[in-house]
């Protein structure tokens, strides 16, 4: 009778741990996409709002990598979502797990791990995979208009 307790008490956990994992997740790339709806931000600005997570190697080079890396890929990102209509209602971000329960991911995404992957969709569409690390975005991609995947390791 324990052991079915304990187990109990442990399975409750864990689902807790998952819900406050997917809010975290879910509650930070809603900041993000809120963040560079604004014409022009920064990564330094994305760092100081607890947004991203920036590498000790990117830090020196902020400015030139934010130019040439970063905002290319936010504007492809913005240019995703006004095919939303910049209807709130039409965005959904889905965990990993999650899109695969409900069959929403690409068969390359099968093999990651549940954890840190979010998926960020208009309607039906793939805009953006972001990976979560420590409750802050550590990496993303999209695609830009001529269909090129762009990909960001912050």
């Amino acid at each position: 009778m324990k052991k079915i307790f304990v187990f109990f008490i442990y399975l409750s956990f864990s689902n807790f741990q998952v819900m406050a994992q997917n809010e975290i997740g879910n509650n930070i790339i809603d900041r993000f996409i809120s963040s560079i709806e604004k014409d022009k931000i920064s990564l330094g600005e994305l760092k100081a709002d607890g947004i991203i997570r920036l590498s000790e190697s990117n830090e020196d080079s902020v400015q030139k990598f934010d130019q040439e890396y970063a905002q290319p890929v936010f504007e492809a990102i913005r240019n995703n979502l006004e095919i939303c209509n910049n209807s709130k209602e039409n965005i959904e971000i889905l965990s990993l797990k999650e899109a695969k329960a409900r069959k929403k991911y690409f068969p390359e995404l099968i093999s990651t791990p549940d954890g840190d992957v979010y998926l960020l969709y208009c309607k039906e569409e793939l805009i953006a995979p972001f990976l979560v690390q420590e409750g802050k975005i550590s990496s993303f991609s999209t695609l830009n208009k001529s269909g090129k995947e762009i990909f960001l390791l912050l």
